[in-house]
């Protein structure tokens, strides 16, 4: 069965938008130079997982994050040239059971929107954008040699904050509607 309009809203976009809360949440405390020495995962208040490295929160937040950077910047409209060289607007969805902002009556969101965020210069944005959908292509989605795919937390963090800013704007903002819940890394 296919998730309804509401769903997506309401279920969809806010799962991924924590995972990107999260990859903001990991790059934020890695950029600032927070190393704990222990990690401990709980369930219940019982020890489930215990290690000396920060990584094993921060690398699949990390991932899963800049997975879901694509993902939602696909659902707005906008990709990169696989040569990883500039960003796209997409004109037609490669598949018909594709999602994307337009199923809400929204227009597909223009590259100079994206890069209106305000975090900083347009091209600084735009460079992160790409960086970071060349680290999801080739750096999660598949092993390569390339040196390019490698993901960096300042790139990551500002295509997530610009990607949850844009989800925000012209979806929620654009349908008159409140954002639903999604922070749960990183305060409200």
């Amino acid at each position: 069965m296919k998730p309804s309009v509401k769903e997506m809203l309401q279920e969809h976009i806010p799962y991924r938008l924590t995972h990107l809360n999260g990859l903001v949440w990991a790059s934020e405390n890695l950029l600032g130079g927070y190393r704990p020495q222990s990690v401990i995962i709980q369930f219940d208040g019982r020890d489930v997982v215990s290690c000396s490295s920060f990584y094993l929160i921060t690398n699949p937040l990390f991932e899963v994050g800049i997975l879901y950077c694509r993902v939602l910047l696909e659902f707005l409209g906008i990709q990169h040239v696989k040569t990883g060289t500039k960003l796209v607007a997409i004109i037609k969805r490669r598949y018909p059971d594709d999602f994307g902002i337009e199923h809400f009556g929204l227009s597909l969101v223009t590259i100079p929107q994206l890069l209106s965020a305000p975090f900083g210069d347009p091209e600084n944005i735009k460079r992160a954008i790409i960086a970071t959908l060349v680290s999801a292509d080739k750096g999660v989605a598949h092993f390569t040699t390339g040196d390019t795919s490698r993901a960096y937390a300042a790139n990551s963090l500002l295509c997530a904050k610009v990607v949850i800013w844009s989800v925000e704007k012209y979806v929620y903002q654009a349908l008159k509607k409140s954002t639903p819940r999604y922070r749960r890394w990183t305060p409200a």
